[in-house]
């Protein structure tokens, strides 16, 4: 009896911790077009994942002020408005009051966001794209992820944002210097000064792409609300990589901060160690009980000279080396 009643109590607590674990998301479309019609795709979707949805139209955005925006976990911005209509809310955007995510890399939505000044953006058919961050990606590191499965749809990329910081996550394979994913992390100074607060993130999926976007474009997108929420990513409940792996640093060379992205099988105390060219200890990037799965560091160079350096990672008996190059 005193187990039932155990279970009961656990059961009426979890249940509303269940509930209200749930994200609210302030998603801006643009209903009364009948290219909304193209959202019910997403709006399916964000549902499934359990999101909260309050739709509003791109004009009302500017209504809304700080207070008005502390509900809300996240801004969804769909593809399918224009961006001269949530222009005039660039006093919330550019500095991300909350998390934003964005479906479009024109470059007339950058300049909203702050990220850029006269970037241009370009739409190409659908095709594979190499993943280039697995932590945001939610999708192997180095693989070649298939978004779209095509029939027509295009791909909205941007190019290189030279003037602020930013994550690249997925990479054209046609077109090496554009990407149709990026991240900005939070801290962000913008083209105009402002700092940006919270994570932000940009996919490339064009509204008459949408009915054809795959398991893995959608991986993509879940992943990267996840990262600008701060939830946990799609790889860290994954099942665990069949083979372990050390990538390649991105980008390399660097100045001064670069990528280090690895594999493990099963969980274990791990250290990932970065060395000189003579072989002396530079600083020690991880040293933990980590999980199996994908994992992601950052290494920060600001105060070593140019020169060939070196990263190590131990995990149980799995160890490799590689090389990489600091340029100032």
């Amino acid at each position: 009896m005193k187990r039932k009643l155990l279970l009961l109590a656990l059961t009426m607590f979890m249940i509303p911790m269940m509930i209200f674990a749930q994200m609210n998301c302030l998603y801006v479309s643009t209903i009364a077009d009948p290219g909304a019609l193209e959202s019910e795709y997403f709006i399916t979707k964000f549902t499934e994942w359990g999101y909260n949805l309050v739709i509003i139209a791109p004009g009302d955005l500017a209504l809304y002020f700080e207070e008005d925006l502390a509900p809300y976990d996240f801004i969804f911005i769909d593809e399918i408005i224009g961006s001269s209509s949530i222009a005039p809310a660039n006093f919330l955007l550019e500095p991300a009051i909350v998390p934003v995510v964005l479906t479009e890399n024109y470059a007339i939505r950058a300049n909203t966001m702050g990220w850029c000044n006269n970037s241009q953006a370009t739409n190409i058919g659908a095709e594979p794209v190499l993943i280039m961050n697995a932590e945001l990606s939610g999708l192997e590191m180095g693989s070649m992820a298939t978004l779209n499965s095509g029939g027509g749809a295009n791909e909205d990329l941007i190019p290189n944002l030279p003037e602020i910081d930013f994550i690249p996550v997925a990479q054209s394979t046609s077109m090496s210097d554009l990407f149709i994913a990026v991240g900005i992390e939070a801290g962000t100074v913008s083209v105009n000064g402002v700092t940006i607060l919270n994570r932000c993130a940009s996919i490339g999926y064009h509204a008459n792409g949408y009915a054809a976007i795959t398991d893995d474009g959608y991986t993509l997108l879940k992943s990267m609300i996840e990262w600008v929420t701060g939830g946990g990513t799609a790889v860290e409940t994954a099942d665990a990589p069949d083979q372990y792996r050390l990538s390649q640093n991105y980008p390399n060379p660097f100045n001064p901060e670069t990528s280090i992205n690895f594999n493990l099988t099963k969980a274990g105390q791990t250290t990932v160690t970065v060395f000189n060219s003579l072989g002396q200890t530079v600083t020690e990037l991880v040293n933990d009980q980590l999980p199996a799965g994908s994992h992601h560091v950052t290494f920060r160079a600001d105060n070593l000279q140019s020169g060939v350096y070196y990263y190590k990672i131990q995990s149980g008996e799995f160890s490799e080396m590689k090389k990489m190059l600091l340029l100032k």
